[in-house]
């Protein structure tokens, strides 16, 4: 009978002990587990693709950090990178625009035969996206800075034809730059028909005062002819 609570003794010692080992093994196994999740998630972000905003991110600083001359080519793939890689994003939308603007006022000379490609096809991916206008005012200005008078009319000719037989038009921009492209080009009766119908609909716009002007001269060189 004394040997008993030796053996009772001994079962509860062996109990504990077993208790005491299979937790640690659990935790081993658990921290094991944790270790090995940790790296798989490293191995996930190393294989990761970077995100569309991130490539705008590295964009952004190399704009503000970089000499736009050196920057370019880089700007340039990054911007396409988003188009390509990330085509249903509505950044890449913008990017076409960013394209644009990077071709036709940050480099020199302009790179209009780049933008028009990039134009094109923004058109035919994306005929129905109100950034087509934001590219478009950016080409206008850039031909009109440039003296592309007949690139310039071609790009604002289907808004001005759409306003002739609408009667509406909600930016003056189109027609103003189409009124400019005529009168350059010596097209004086239909640059004074652009410029009155822009001071008619646009009298606050500071569009007319140049129109305006243009009138004055086009009355003068009707009168000295």
């Amino acid at each position: 009978m004394k040997k008993l609570p030796l053996y009772i003794g001994a079962f509860l010692c062996w109990g504990i002990l077993f208790n005491v080992v299979s937790q640690e093994a659990a935790s081993e196994m658990t921290s094991a587990q944790g270790s090995s999740e940790k790296a798989e998630q490293k191995t996930d972000l190393a294989d990761r693709k970077p995100q569309a905003y991130e490539i705008f991110e590295e964009i952004l600083i190399l704009t503000e950090t970089s000499d736009m001359k050196d920057a370019f080519p880089k700007i340039e793939s990054l911007y396409l990178k988003i188009i390509n890689d990330y085509p249903d994003k509505a950044l890449a939308q913008e990017c076409y625009w960013r394209l644009v603007i990077l071709y036709v006022e940050k480099s020199t000379p302009p790179l209009f035969e780049k933008a028009e490609q990039t134009h094109a096809e923004f058109l035919t991916k994306h005929p129905q996206s109100l950034i087509k206008y934001l590219i478009e005012d950016t080409l206008s200005k850039g031909y009109y800075k440039n003296g592309k008078w007949e690139n310039l009319l071609e790009l604002n000719l289907s808004a001005v034809e759409a306003f002739y037989e609408t009667g509406t038009l909600s930016n003056p921009a189109p027609l103003f730059m189409y009124a400019e492209a005529q009168f350059n080009l010596g097209d004086l009766g239909e640059a004074e028909k652009a410029y009155k119908s822009l001071v008619e609909l646009f009298p606050k716009s500071r569009m007319t005062t140049t129109a305006k002007e243009r009138l004055d001269e086009i009355k003068m060189k009707s009168k000295n002819d």
